[in-house]
């Protein structure tokens, strides 16, 4: 009762204003991201690689599950060092990575499948690492009074742009504009970056009494 008389009464508005209105807008970014290349680049690969490279059923099917493969070996390369370096660090280096293979993946379109394959599996890899530190991330930057309402409505913007992304995709894609779409991809993750760099604070290390505003 003592430590709870001691900090102020939040409220939903808070996650809106004063110091908290950066950690929202950076969370808000970053489970945006989330659900826009996740979702809306997982659920094209296997069209993109049969359709327009003309790869087999079977061979576009296992090469999007490459993907998949990549995004576990991120999700634990982010399990072993987040603690060490920080959460903006991975966050960071994560996405802008992610960003730099799509972008790679848009110039180097007229190659093999293989390329534009390899390319985007090394990009859903780069974003699990991410995509998993926001899980770490995002409660730590909340006192326990909004905690589960700024979590929901980080949550709540990942799956709008899981719903908008494909859709959006797909018409760069049906347009034929395949390096388009990987570059407005591209575009996406590295936004993110700078958000959570300009906007995010670093938890790593402090109890949750120190980040509380």
């Amino acid at each position: 009762d003592a430590m709870a008389a001691r900090h102020p009464r939040r409220r939903v508005r808070d996650l809106l204003s004063g110091p908290y209105l950066g950690r929202t807008l950076a969370v808000w970014m970053l489970w945006a991201t989330c659900g826009f290349i996740q979702y809306g680049l997982s659920t094209w690969l296997p069209t993109i690689y049969k359709t327009v490279y003309h790869a087999p059923l079977q061979l576009a099917l296992n090469l999007a599950a490459g993907a998949s493969v990549l995004g576990v070996v991120g999700s634990l390369v982010c399990a072993m060092v987040v603690d060490k370096v920080g959460r903006k660090p991975v966050i960071n280096v994560s996405f802008v990575l992610c960003a730099l293979s799509l972008a790679l993946a848009g110039l180097l379109h007229e190659q093999s499948v293989y390329v534009v394959a390899t390319l985007c599996a090394f990009a859903m890899g780069f974003l699990a690492s991410g995509f998993i530190t926001a899980y770490v991330y995002t409660p730590e930057l909340y006192p326990t009074s909004v905690r589960a309402m700024g979590c929901g409505f980080g949550g709540a913007w990942l799956k709008i742009a899981a719903i908008f992304a494909p859709t959006l995709i797909a018409g760069t894609i049906g347009s034929g504009d395949l390096s388009g779409a990987f570059y407005a991809l591209a575009l996406v993750p590295f936004a993110a970056a700078l958000t959570v760099h300009w906007l995010g604070i670093e938890t790593k290390g402090k109890v949750l009494e120190q980040l509380e505003a």
